[in-house]
């Protein structure tokens, strides 16, 4: 199997759901961490602050606040140039979070790595929220965030990949909230 991503086809199936074709990489993304979205309405608009990027809650009761970056997982598709885009948040430590805040001021550093905790929970996979993980920055994108190594299914997907057959079950059971 040639590994070179420029001989390898670009994913494409047919939607046994809608019946259409869908080309390049499945993609999913959230548009906040899971924390923020159980907020009652008025604590999300009070103690929270979210943007397309960072989030950061406070706490009335003075726990925190909790820190989050949005980042993206690529769990490689066996045979394909692309992988399945998942674009998730992962919380990190106050002195992490404000490093990376500050790091395109400060400068990039490419060999940085922050521990966190991932923020999702990702429809087709037992509870992902609360995974370990690292976030690795990248210049002029978000970070790639890596599962740490585990038994958890969504941990072996991203580092042994799945088969095209589960990118279409998966894709299709998030678009059309059936399994194929």
């Amino acid at each position: 199997m040639n590994d070179d991503a420029a001989t390898k086809p670009l994913f494409r199936y047919k939607c046994g759901s809608c019946d259409l074709w869908h080309e390049g990489s499945p993609s999913f993304a959230f548009d906040c961490p899971y924390h923020y979205s159980v907020l009652p309405e008025d604590c999300q608009k009070n103690y929270a602050r979210l943007d397309t990027d960072f989030c950061i809650i406070d706490h009335p009761e003075g726990n925190g606040p909790d820190y989050f970056v949005r980042g993206t997982v690529e769990i490689p598709i066996h045979g394909y140039a692309e992988g399945f885009l998942w674009g998730v948040w992962v919380s990190l430590s106050a002195d992490n979070f404000r490093h990376y805040r500050d790091m395109p001021d400060n400068g990039f550093a490419p060999d940085t790595t922050y521990f966190g905790w991932f923020c999702n929970r990702l429809e087709g996979y037992p509870d992902t929220l609360h995974l370990k993980c690292h976030v690795h920055p990248q210049e002029n994108r978000r970070p790639l965030i890596v599962p740490g190594p585990s038994d958890h299914p969504f941990s072996l997907h991203f580092h042994q990949g799945i088969t095209p057959e589960e990118a279409v079950a998966l894709a299709q059971r998030l678009t059309h909230g059936k399994l194929q």
